[in-house]
């Protein structure tokens, strides 16, 4: 149980770290904003996006901070982060998702050859990225069990 516990200290305190980094980029984001009218629509929507993700991670902080102060709750998420059973729902569920993921991006991609060029481009270029991802994460879990 120390090792679960020294575990999610390393969670909350790599939450902090990538937290701060966002803040930051946040800040500069808001800087850059005021010099640039043009690109203040784009700019606004990251800037959402950095704050949404700020209040998410000062919750996962506060709820491993709490978690860490009671044993019974720790206890409870030691056994449901490594149930077996869940292990493998989540596994399924990852391995259909990107099956399904794949798929719509091939088809909108043959839709958006129709509609635009750029769009079609870009399409090709993210389904060849994930597959890329999928290659090399299974090159790794191959060599790695």
């Amino acid at each position: 149980m120390k090792e679960f516990e020294k575990d999610i200290k390393k969670r909350s305190l790599l939450i902090r770290i990538v937290l701060g980094i966002i803040i930051i980029f946040n800040i500069l984001l808001y800087l850059f904003q005021k010099d640039s009218s043009a690109l203040e629509i784009g700019l606004s929507f990251q800037l959402g996006i950095c704050t949404g993700l700020v209040f998410i991670g000062v919750f996962m902080v506060y709820r491993y901070e709490t978690i860490l102060k009671n044993t019974q709750q720790l206890k409870k998420l030691y056994i449901q982060e490594h149930d077996e059973r869940r292990k493998l729902i989540k596994q399924k569920m990852c391995q259909s998702s990107l099956i399904v993921t794949i798929l719509g991006l091939f088809i909108a991609d043959s839709i958006a050859v129709y509609v635009n060029l750029t769009v079609a481009y870009t399409l090709t270029v993210t389904i060849f990225a994930i597959m890329l991802i999928v290659l090399l994460a299974k090159v790794y879990y191959f060599h790695k069990y």
